[in-house]
Formats: C-alpha cells, sequence, structure tokens
C-alpha cells in the first residue's frame, strides 16, 4: 500500500502542463497512468473544445481531477471510477464518481483535506463543488462553472 502512495504522489508531481496538448488529452494521458497504477477501471466522457479553459483553469481542474481519483484510490474500495466533462457555450460541468464505498458527505466530507482543497480550487475558478452519495454507495463530485465568452 506505501509503495501505491508513493508511485501516486511521484507520479502527480511529474505530470507537468504540456501546453502543446490539449486538456483533454492531458485529462486522458494522465487517467491512463493513473488506471494501470491502482487497476481501477476509468470510464470518461470527455466533450470538450480546444482551448476551452485558460491556463489557469486548467491548471486546477487538473489538481482537482488528481485529488479526486486519489481520493478514490486511497478511501474508496472502488474498482471502477467515472470522469465526465462537458461544457456548452459558457457552461460546463466536471463530474466524477465511483462505485465505491461512499463516505458520509454530511459528517465526514467537512473536514477532510483533499475535499476542503477541491473545493477552494474550484472557488479559484468561479465554480461551484457538491459532493453526493450515489445509491449503489459510490460518491460523486461535481464541479459546475461558466465561462464569460468575448464578442470576436
Amino acid at each position: 500500500i506505501f509503495n501505491n502512495h508513493v508511485r501516486q504522489a511521484i507520479f502527480n508531481l511529474r505530470s507537468p502542463l504540456d501546453e502543446s496538448i490539449v486538456f483533454v488529452e492531458r485529462v486522458r494521458v494522465w487517467l491512463q497512468e493513473w488506471q494501470l497504477i491502482t487497476g481501477i477501471t476509468v470510464v470518461e466522457e470527455l466533450k470538450l473544445g480546444d482551448h476551452y479553459y485558460t491556463p489557469v483553469e486548467e491548471v486546477h481542474l487538473m489538481s482537482i481531477i488528481q485529488e479526486a481519483f486519489t481520493n478514490i484510490r486511497k478511501h474508496s474500495q472502488a474498482d471502477q471510477a467515472t470522469i465526465s466533462i462537458k461544457a456548452e457555450q459558457n457552461q460546463w460541468v466536471l463530474s466524477i464518481s465511483d462505485n465505491g464505498c461512499a463516505l458520509n458527505v454530511d459528517q465526514q466530507a467537512q473536514n477532510k483535506y483533499g475535499l476542503s482543497m477541491m473545493r477552494r480550487r474550484s472557488e479559484e475558478i468561479f465554480a461551484q463543488m457538491e459532493l453526493h452519495t450515489l445509491e449503489y454507495g459510490g460518491l460523486e463530485i461535481i464541479v459546475k462553472g461558466t465561462k464569460e465568452r468575448k464578442n470576436s
């Protein structure tokens, strides 16, 4: 278990932002490596145009994704995780869920460092983060935001 924690930490640190790769591809590559490290299946639905987010938004969103998937690996006992990113016009939604054992959202989520960091990063990009316990026992994290589009 310790080796997996160390491996995940090193993996997160060595995943620099390569601005020549569009955000969706960067997420896909990271998820493929995460899947190999953890053995947890990832189902992805990434519907997003190239360069939809600013570089600052991409940094915050990538950090949220990494933290959410780290929490899945460490705490959920899941064998499958799902990520969805959908963006239309000026609204976008990031959803990450698992089929593991969910934490008690009301009691435990308030004091978790990782969840508070994800909430803070969401606020930095003017987005809202919600947590939901799923019927089958998993946890879902939803981050919703809007984009102001400049008329060009």
